[in-house]
């Protein structure tokens, strides 16, 4: 049952979204597409994934933490994310290029090359968990769909970061 706090709360955030540039209402809405990370406050280092499911959550962020400060960290996770990209367009470019190959491991690529240094610390990470000598590999299907979902998560932060951008416009906010 909502209380009379409740209903202000609600109210006011309805009056002002009424009263919001298109171009800020754009700018939430792309937030809702994709998730980014925000230094974190407890310790130094770390990092809280944000995920903004409404617009109403995205427009409190916003309010929140203002749209330069967002734009910070939609750029700093696009420059992560194309890094992963270009791992993985690698791999691709490697199963393209050699197609009767069906999996890879870091000895399929040259000392110092983004696919390798992947494929070594995947090998690392899994032989921590199986306290085994395990070699990672990657598969042709896996290496095409991590390289479509880095695709697809660039192309998501570039449209919030378009929005933003278009939101920051002088004269504007």
């Amino acid at each position: 049952m909502l209380n009379h706090l409740d209903i202000m709360a609600t109210t006011t955030l309805a009056s002002f979204t009424l009263k919001m540039s298109p171009e800020l209402k754009e700018a939430a809405k792309a937030l809702t597409k994709t998730h980014f990370d925000e230094p974190s406050f407890k310790e130094d280092g770390f990092f809280n994934m944000i995920m903004l499911g409404t617009v109403n959550d995205a427009i409190l962020y916003l309010m929140r933490n203002g749209l330069r400060e967002t734009l910070v960290h939609i750029e700093r996770k696009m420059a992560e994310v194309t890094e992963q990209h270009s791992t993985f367009q690698e791999l691709v470019t490697f199963f393209m290029q050699n197609a009767e190959v069906k999996s890879a491991t870091s000895a399929s690529f040259g000392e110092g090359s983004r696919a390798r240094k992947y494929l070594d610390e995947m090998t690392e990470v899994e032989a921590e968990d199986e306290n085994d000598d395990h070699v990672a590999e990657v598969n042709r299907a896996e290496a095409v769909e991590y390289c479509a979902d880095t695709q697809l998560r660039l192309s998501k932060l570039v449209e919030a970061k378009g929005a933003i951008q278009k939101a920051l416009v002088p004269g504007r906010r």
